[in-house]
């Protein structure tokens, strides 16, 4: 079994909800139902498709080059609030994996800035909202 499960960070319609794997007919198992039920999980998407993780799970045979370019990310700096003085210069829609060029000025605390370096950085997760102390995001450098 492989469940994804997430938490709305924004405000949203459906709190929590599960990925689940592709299941044939479309009709989720009432044991899983109920066992999402137990995890206080009120809904669930179903992918559309799952061949390749099947795949993997029974064994079958998998190519050894990929079709297409797959791209590696490394996690470069993890932002932090660190007071209520913090700023956080990402804009509230900025999607995820959004590119920052070299010296763009991401955060600030008085003095403390964090800048990118000489290589593209790339945010996730970004959330300006979090309390003092928490994670407001996470850079990524692309692995070349």
């Amino acid at each position: 079994m492989h469940y994804d499960c997430h938490t709305a960070i924004r405000d949203s319609v459906r709190e929590r909800f599960a990925v689940y794997p592709f299941v044939k007919g479309r009709e989720l198992p009432d044991d899983q139902k109920a066992f999402l039920d137990q995890a206080d999980i009120d809904t669930v998407l179903l992918q559309r498709q799952d061949a390749a993780l099947r795949a993997l799970i029974t064994g079958d045979e998998l190519p050894d080059t990929p079709a297409r370019t797959v791209d590696s990310f490394v996690i470069s700096y993890s932002i932090h609030r660190s007071s209520e003085n913090w700023e956080f210069f990402v804009t509230d829609d900025l999607p995820n994996f959004a590119e920052f060029p070299p010296g763009s000025v991401i955060s600030q605390d008085g003095d403390e800035q964090y800048v990118v370096g000489d290589q593209p950085e790339y945010i996730v997760f970004p959330n300006a909202l979090v309390p003092v102390g928490q994670r407001a995001g996470l850079l990524l450098r692309k692995l070349k």
